[in-house]
């Protein structure tokens, strides 16, 4: 039998990392997703306690379960959750609810990013003025 102020399980308290995973996005951020197992000794008591640590925090302040779970907006630049994000019909990008617009086809409104949706939207003088400034830069 062991004495109380051994530990029978021989592990010292602190912290243990565990798994690190780490998500590059389009625009090249770095989001590293820590879970920790960390030991702690209360009243000659080993508990084991799972930490789980993101580095930026997501836009959404979500936490993923995986690096999986992680879009970029293609318009803003952050990072959200997989269910807080769209996929744009026409660019196949990823884009936040507030960088969303909508394009009118046939009395019907179809999300999409705001930069597709204003050319959608534009009419043909429009889409040449778009086209011209885009030659001059």
């Amino acid at each position: 039998m062991a004495a109380d102020s051994q530990n029978p399980l021989g592990q010292k308290p602190g912290k243990i990392e565990t798994r690190v995973e780490r998500f590059q996005t389009l625009s090249g951020q770095v989001v590293e997703i820590r879970w920790t197992q960390q030991y702690v000794l209360e009243n000659n008591v080993l508990r084991k306690v799972m930490v789980f640590e993101i580095d930026p925090p997501l836009a959404d302040a979500r936490t993923p379960k995986s690096a999986e779970d992680i879009r970029e907006c293609c318009v803003c630049c952050g990072t959200y959750h997989k269910d807080n994000v769209l996929r744009c019909p026409i660019c196949g990008m990823y884009f936040c609810s507030r960088c969303k617009g909508s394009i009118k086809r046939d009395g019907t409104e179809i999300e999409a990013c705001a930069t597709c949706a204003k050319w959608e939207n534009a009419g043909f003088i429009g889409k040449m003025w778009m086209r011209l400034w885009a030659l001059g830069s």
